[in-house]
């Protein structure tokens, strides 16, 4: 489920949902990406629209921060919690989820 914040449409899943979101996905076979937004990603997407457009685009995006969640809350969402990217990461690999390649220099 995704919910509208500002221009942004966010994931409305904590970690555990986004691992399971995720290892869906990967065991589907079809390419996907997602996204962890945070405060400086939050600030440049306001002045560059092709940001905004890349994480819509995603498959999800997750919020990876305070002020994200702060935001969504004076927007009338209340997102159950942060979805932090160096936290996702190592929680996947607990999980199992085998992230078939990162292309962290790129946008799709």
């Amino acid at each position: 489920m995704r919910v509208q914040v500002g221009p942004l449409l966010l994931a409305s899943l904590n970690l555990e949902a986004a691992l399971c979101y995720t290892g869906e996905m990967v065991a589907g076979g079809a390419q996907h990406y997602v996204c962890f937004c945070e405060a400086n990603l939050l600030a440049q997407s306001a002045k560059d629209p092709r940001i905004v457009k890349v994480l819509n685009q995603s498959d999800a995006t997750f919020a990876d921060g305070i002020a994200v969640l702060a935001l969504a809350r004076l927007h009338g969402h209340r997102l159950p919690g942060r979805v932090s990217g160096p936290s996702f990461f190592i929680r996947a690999c607990e999980y199992g989820v085998v992230l078939p390649r990162l292309d962290l220099d790129s946008a799709p």
